[in-house]
């Protein structure tokens, strides 16, 4: 499995787009997967196919047994070696991916988890460069969005799991754009600076955007809070977020609310816990 993220020696996360938009080292980042019970796996991992038009770039390396990140190998069967097919240059859209436990396609082409499905995807490319453009689908996370919106460099098409493709800059809007007439069609992915934070009546807590329109907030749930290892709700202050949903609430105070622990993202980062644990927030 390929992923499109990575740890710096900060802990900080790094996006293979950035490792190519910034002439980054290849090398010397980390895996920011962990096993089920929360142990990090932090192995190396190098930036590969920063140039090619055939493959999406991606960070590569071994992982500790059971990472979230990692991806079994199995013995090729009949049909698993893929066939040769002549495309043009790649014209990527993006497809946001909100979990490391999606079923996903292996190096082999067989259907992760389950070892025993083959894949649909096993093939081999050449590059024809009088052909037209090929379009592709990239999984990317929800870290990559909030990249690629804090460059100004939004994918052309993008779309959440199962919706619709949509231009970039429809489904991915500043807070300072998402009116209730953007959020007419649906849900959205949402980001922009926090500016400060307040509690909720059922104990959760309120990120505040910067110049949102008509006041849009973010709501992480009181049972979600104890995943963010920041002891003081302050501490969001002044992040980027960026998160995807519904809009809810009145005219008066909208928000979006945060789906799950991992459905909202933040520059510079703050790592998400395998479990809650009680007691953080507040003054």
């Amino acid at each position: 499995m390929v992923h499109d993220e990575a740890l710096d020696a900060r802990d900080e996360v790094v996006t293979i787009a950035q490792v190519a938009r910034e002439g980054l080292p290849k090398a010397g980042w980390r895996c920011a997967g962990a096993t089920p019970d929360g142990v990090e796996c932090r192995r190396p991992l190098t930036a590969r196919a920063l140039e090619s038009e055939l493959v999406a770039p991606y960070f590569a390396g071994t992982h500790i047994d059971s990472c979230s990140r990692s991806s079994l190998r199995s013995a090729d069967a009949p049909g698993d070696r893929g066939h040769v097919v002549a495309q043009g240059p790649r014209a990527t859209r993006w497809r946001l991916r909100l979990d490391d436990d999606e079923p996903r396609q292996g190096p082999d082409g067989r259907r992760r988890p389950d070892d025993s499905v083959p894949g649909d995807r096993t093939r081999r490319s050449a590059v024809d460069r009088s052909a037209p453009p090929r379009p592709t689908e990239d999984p990317h996370s929800l870290s990559a969005f909030l990249d690629a919106a804090l460059a100004g460099d939004l994918p052309v098409e993008a779309a959440l799991p199962g919706g619709p493709w949509m231009p970039g800059g429809d489904l991915i809007v500043p807070a300072a754009e998402a009116t209730a007439a953007r959020f007419a069609g649906g849900q959205l992915i949402v980001w922009g600076r926090v500016v400060a934070t307040r509690p909720t009546s059922l104990g959760g807590t309120m990120l505040v955007f910067d110049g949102a329109a008509d006041g849009l907030a973010v709501l992480i749930r009181k049972e979600h809070r104890g995943y963010y290892p920041l002891a003081d709700d302050r501490e969001f202050v002044p992040r980027h977020v960026m998160t995807y949903g519904r809009r809810a609430g009145s005219d008066a105070r909208p928000y979006v609310t945060v789906p799950a622990p991992r459905g909202v993202v933040f520059s510079p980062t703050v790592h998400v816990r395998s479990t809650p644990k009680a007691g953080d927030g507040g003054p």
